[in-house]
């Protein structure tokens, strides 16, 4: 049985760009991952990212998500560094 995929934008913000060495790429992964389960497959593809992971936040076509929101297909993801206010 074969598993379905989708084809997703991935854009980089900040810090994350230059372990990553693109502003934006198209990543084909398996359909019906959590942000979570998105950011391990990334890694497969950067690995010098693998250190940002943990913390980067993430929105999906312009929403903030968290780690447990499934990404659907053909969705837009942005990654960004921790913010901080002051």
């Amino acid at each position: 049985m074969k598993t379905e995929t989708t084809i997703l934008t991935v854009k980089f913000f900040a810090n994350l760009r230059q372990p990553a060495g693109v502003h934006e790429a198209k990543i084909e992964v398996p359909s019906g991952l959590t942000i979570g389960q998105f950011k391990l497959e990334l890694i497969k593809t950067f690995p010098k990212l693998e250190n940002n992971m943990s913390v980067a936040m993430a929105s999906i076509n312009h929403v903030y998500s968290e780690e447990h929101v499934i990404v659907p297909d053909g969705a837009l993801i942005a990654l960004f560094p921790p913010v901080s206010g002051g």
